[in-house]
């Protein structure tokens, strides 16, 4: 096991919406394409809350919610609409109040659905409640033990603590339910990191973000991760190409601690390499 600690601090900072909670946290960037690729739970309301969320016209939450109020008869139904008013709260970064509507929601019977149990304790999570999102996530396991969200929760929860045997069961469970989740993918990858499972932490992490351009604390991390593995894996050419990548796209990272170790690694490899 891995005694490497130079990126753990990321994982104090990494919100919940990098995480577990891409499926219904979009900017207006994020295209029609990804959404449908990566909510398996698709339907025609949260189709009009992401084409909501992604349009740059509304640039208030005031805004956001006057659009969305008008698919409050058709939404109300199944939870949808109160779920999604609660997330255009939190992505204007207003948690408290996306929670006090979740949790007001979840006392009717026809708003305790399974997606805002998962709404509610992804934001938890974000605000670094976690036993609140622990105590949450097992619910989702126990009673829907086929949404993979409550499994990758748990598996972020265990990260956080650096229980690494616990969030690998939780992630694999998550990832076999779905292996098309940007999140799970990179912090299964990472895991694996761990177990010196080199091939796979690749692998998983080009599955992560071979579509997905996001400069995130999470793509840091896992890009700290996966250059390390090549290191170890002798693919040293390649590993210097995703580094200088990672600091053509996201300038910050230059600043980092954990990349100026990793860059360090692998300048030695080179040398190493040339001395042979």
């Amino acid at each position: 096991m891995k005694n490497n600690t130079f990126y753990f601090k990321l994982f104090a900072a990494t919100i919940i919406s990098l995480c577990v909670f891409t499926q219904s946290t979009y900017s207006c960037i994020v295209t029609q394409k990804t959404i449908l690729k990566a909510d398996p739970y698709f339907d025609d309301c949260f189709q009009q809350y992401s084409k909501i969320q992604q349009d740059c016209s509304l640039n208030t939450v005031e805004k956001k919610l006057e659009a969305w109020s008008k698919f409050k008869k058709k939404c109300s139904k199944d939870g949808t609409y109160e779920g999604n008013k609660a997330m255009l709260y939190f992505m204007a970064g207003d948690s408290n109040r996306a929670i006090e509507i979740l949790q007001k929601a979840l006392k009717e019977a026809h708003y305790n659905t399974v997606e805002n149990n998962y709404l509610l304790a992804g934001i938890l999570y974000s605000k670094g409640e976690l036993e609140a999102t622990k105590t949450l996530a097992e619910k989702l396991v126990k009673e829907y033990p086929q949404y993979f969200n409550g499994y990758a929760l748990l598996g972020a929860y265990y990260i956080t603590y650096r229980n690494w045997e616990l969030a690998k069961y939780y992630l694999e469970k998550a990832y076999t339910l779905n292996d098309r989740v940007w999140s799970v993918q990179a912090y299964l990858s990472t895991v694996y990191y761990q177990y010196n499972r080199y091939d796979d932490t690749v692998k998983l992490y080009y599955e992560a973000y071979n579509d997905e351009p996001y400069a995130t604390i999470l793509e840091r991390l896992s890009t700290v991760t996966v250059i390390d593995a090549l290191i170890h894996l002798n693919r040293l050419k390649e590993a210097q190409q995703l580094l200088n990548e990672q600091l053509l796209k996201d300038s910050e990272v230059k600043d980092y601690k954990s990349y100026k170790i990793v860059k360090g690694r692998l300048k030695k490899a080179f040398i190493a390499r040339e001395g042979r």
